[in-house]
């Protein structure tokens, strides 16, 4: 579930931010995505694996099977080099602004 003070693109922002640290499941995901952002963002995860698939077809992330030490078999998701970097002369985690319009008299 989205918030209403949320907009578009903040939730594949949010994805790829917890994906910084370390290689993630689904589930775990939705999870940490919920703390951070103290609950304005909630994922179900038949919200969140569409994402993850199209995300995944940008070439920004790359899942892959994993087998836990428990026997279940999980797709984990990490990083690619192809990500978008933020602008770190603006700060951490800023979206290079859009190019400025020209105005006509």
């Amino acid at each position: 579930m989205i918030g209403p003070g949320i907009k578009r693109g903040t939730a594949e922002l949010a994805i790829l931010s917890v994906l910084e640290g370390a290689s993630l499941h689904g589930y775990e995901m939705a999870r940490r995505i919920e703390q951070q952002t103290k609950g304005a963002l909630r994922f179900t995860l038949a919200a969140l694996y569409p994402m993850l698939y199209r995300i995944e077809q940008r070439g920004w992330i790359r899942g892959a099977w994993e087998t836990s030490s428990g026997g279940r078999r999980r797709r984990c998701y990490r990083l690619t080099p192809a990500v978008p970097q933020p602008d770190r002369r603006r700060g951490p985690r800023t979206v290079p602004a859009p190019p400025a319009r020209s105005r006509s008299a």
